[in-house]
């Protein structure tokens, strides 16, 4: 409490610094602030007058001149250019799209097919944003080989890998084999493919039920986003929706894309994308795209009984070709809605031109006073300070940029008390869990117990305890899912409740007991959100019979005495395994543990450890190893005290990571059975935690005074926490009255 009190005193006084800061801050800006120009707003001011002048009697001169030539040009022409120009725009920005993607693809492949080993790795990471929306999936298949035709005689061609975006799957409610959908729905040629190896686009959308789905997928040999991948295809399947949205854009006329075999590629209106993905459209244009000489600009042709003009270019991609159509009467009407707007904006223009260039400069100089205003209450200290400037030019991006940059200032310097003060709380945190979850040693007659634990963050999400009960020492291991406060408070928990059942039962409670009611305890705490493994091992130290109970957790294990040490010539690794399996705690009330039993011999050595230290990664961030682990485990051959074997593992670890920060808190127990116990020599039930808690400040005169004089055992002193690079350790023995029956 008083430790806590004195964090809350640094904390206000760490505020109270800030507040310091800040108005000194303000003083110096106020001091500093930078002279009122005198030349440069009228220089300004005149600057956009002339551009203003100049963007009106451009845009005057181009307005007549294509006035013009729209009454000098025979209207149907007018409007038949007009619209394959506009064609030709869309069909290059769908172009221009297309290509701009399947660049991406050249980057995105290769990441897909194979993809680093780091968890939850993105691919998507430093591309274009809108990438991870439009891609689907991507299928990687090869041609079957001679040896493989026996096994899949009816296949010519092998999936051989797929990559799924389940994020947008998800965001689309698309079923997640949407894939394995569209593969029955429209098959791949892969066969005829093959042939070719150049690039394909197919439409392949269809309908989930009443769901639409517009999807094309373009082929490509595997040797376009990477050599290696030379022998392969990839299918990559695009949503449709960015190509329909440029068709869409088109609003003089209705603009589509067809294959030459007559289906839709795509079209505005995704039901006919859908419905004609695999027939041909029933489109009077359709039966004149095969035709060569058939030219490709504009006809007029009759649909639906009436007649159209249409436009007709090639996309630039095999078979596809971009048609604009418009009803021919309303072609006209819209030409001469065109002549009458160009009228009234033409009168329009002349009479406000000479009103806009007069008030244009009082107008730049007003917004270029709210800014200067502004700038001085910044100074001041206002943070809240916005300006508010209505105009379409530069000096309207030059607001917001003003706006911007003092929304963030005042975000930053929010940010910075805040952070303070959860530094300084997480330091609170980390006082308090490093005194409640005080790692110890144990070193007796009979047994030899040394910990290593180091905290990924400021509090970790690793549990340990020993304790002693009549002839049994019981060790326990256990590991909440992730890291920092939430796991923290999982072993926070985990670690009450053991020493309450060991301050309750002064009996020996059994391994499968103590998993039993932790299960309960975390179920009940964290509601299945937050799990934790644990291992629990009791040793009998008059006859070395081993009881282990696993519940999730890393196996440990198990050197015997004569075991040889390791050699680095040799594969084969001298300890056990001492399996148990268990469900993790928290994950369902009803679990049970069932116990396996060992038979331990004299300087038996057992290794516990938590998945930190064998996932432990270096500057390349290869990952040590369960068997690098074992292989330091074993070095010193059978026999070696605990200390020793620690000492071993550590500096093993540490030459591999060469001081790389870790994401996961590392923690390993090594327990040496030194010589056979007998009751009278081991401490009553407690676990050491619990003592030093008990019997910190306590006299050795009132420490023996604790035990009756036919059952005392050897008392020595609590000693201070031995401080120790990369871990903490605690020695503890004290002896304690048997309750009366």
């Amino acid at each position: 409490m008083a430790e806590t009190t004195k964090k809350t005193r640094q904390l206000t006084a760490q505020k109270s610094d800030d507040q310091i800061v800040r108005e000194k801050l303000e003083e110096h800006q106020e001091e500093s602030r930078r002279e009122k120009p005198s030349g440069i707003r009228i220089q300004m001011k005149y600057k956009f007058i002339g551009v203003l002048l100049f963007i009106m009697v451009g845009g005057l001169a181009a307005f007549f001149y294509f006035s013009n030539r729209t009454l000098l040009e025979d209207k149907k022409l007018f409007v038949m250019d007009l619209n394959l120009a506009n064609l030709r725009a869309a069909t290059a920005e769908v172009k221009l799209a297309i290509r701009v993607r399947l660049e991406d693809l050249q980057i995105l492949v290769p990441r897909v097919y194979r993809p680093a080993s780091t968890e939850n790795f993105d691919p998507f990471i430093g591309l274009p944003p809108n990438l991870s929306d439009e891609i689907l999936g991507i299928t990687f298949y090869r041609q079957v080989r001679e040896d493989e035709r026996e096994k899949y005689p009816n296949q010519k061609f092998l999936q051989i890998r797929q990559f799924k975006n389940t994020e947008l799957l998800g965001k689309k409610q698309y079923p997640e084999g949407l894939l394995a959908q569209l593969s029955q729905e429209h098959p791949l040629p892969l066969e005829a493919y093959f042939l070719t190896q150049g690039l394909d686009l197919l439409n392949r959308s269809m309908r989930n039920g009443s769901q639409p789905v517009d999807v094309f997928t373009a082929m490509l040999p595997g040797s376009f986003a990477y050599a290696d991948l030379k022998d392969l295809i990839v299918a990559v399947d695009f949503v449709q929706e960015f190509v329909r949205k440029k068709l869409h854009s088109m609003e003089l006329a209705e603009t589509f894309l067809l294959t030459k075999t007559g289906s839709i590629f795509s079209h505005p209106d995704v039901n006919l994308t859908i419905d004609y993905a695999k027939k041909a459209y029933p489109h009077p244009i359709v039966g004149r795209l095969a035709d060569r000489t058939f030219p490709r600009e504009g006809v007029e042709l009759n649909f639906r009984e009436e007649p159209h003009l249409m436009n007709v270019s090639e996309t630039g991609f095999t078979d596809i070709f971009s048609v604009s159509q418009m009803k021919k009467e309303q072609a006209f009407i819209a030409m001469k809605v065109i002549l009458r707007r160009s009228m009234m904006l033409t009168l329009f223009i002349l009479a406000i031109a000479s009103a806009v260039t007069i008030i244009f400069a009082a107008h730049l100089t007003k917004n270029i006073r709210k800014l200067k205003e502004g700038a001085e209450q910044m100074g001041k200290g206002n943070l809240l300070t916005r300006v508010d400037i209505k105009s379409n030019d530069e000096i309207h991006e030059l607001g917001e940029s003003f706006n911007l940059m003092a929304a963030r200032i005042q975000k930053y310097f929010t940010e910075s008390v805040e952070k303070t003060r959860m530094e300084e709380e997480l330091k609170t945190a980390q006082l308090v869990q490093s005194t409640i979850l005080m790692t110890n040693k144990i070193d007796t007659d009979s047994v030899e117990l040394v910990p290593h634990y180091v905290p990924a963050t400021e509090v970790g999400g690793d549990f340990w305890d020993a304790y002693l009960s009549g002839n049994v020492l019981t060790v326990i291991i256990g590991d909440a899912t992730g890291h920092g406060a939430p796991a923290a408070i999982v072993t926070a928990v985990a670690k009450s409740c053991v020493a309450t059942l060991h301050q309750v039962y002064e009996e020996k409670l059994s391994a499968e007991q103590f998993l039993d009611t932790l299960n309960l305890v975390i179920y009940n705490s964290c509601r299945g959100k937050l799990l934790m493994t644990m291992c629990i091992v009791q040793l009998n130290l008059e006859n070395g019979q081993l009881t282990i109970c696993n519940a999730g957790h890393e196996s440990p294990f198990w050197l015997k005495s004569d075991a040889s040490r390791f050699s680095s010539g040799t594969t084969r690794l001298n300890s056990e395994v001492l399996f148990a399996r268990g469900e993790r705690l928290g994950f369902m009330p009803e679990a049970r543990y069932e116990a396996v039993k060992y038979q331990l011999g004299l300087q038996d050595t057992l290794l516990f450890y938590s998945d930190g230290i064998s996932e432990a990664v270096n500057l390349r961030g290869e990952e040590w190893g369960e068997r690098s682990l074992r292989e330091a485990f074993e070095s010193l051959g059978g026999g070696a005290s605990a200390a020793q074997v620690k000492d071993t593992i550590v500096s093993a670890l540490g030459k591999f990571t060469s001081g790389t920060d870790q994401k996961d808190d590392i923690t390993c127990i090594i327990l040496n059975w030194k010589k056979r116990a007998s009751q009278a020599s081991v401490l009553k039930a407690t676990t050491l935690s619990t003592a030093k808690e008990r019997l910190s400040g306590v006299s050795e005169e009132e420490a023996a005074k604790a035990v009756t004089e036919e059952e005392r055992p050897e008392v020595t002193m609590v000693t201070e926490p031995k401080v120790e690079i990369g871990e903490q350790t605690a020695e503890v023995t004290s002896g304690e009255r048997k309750k009366a029956a």
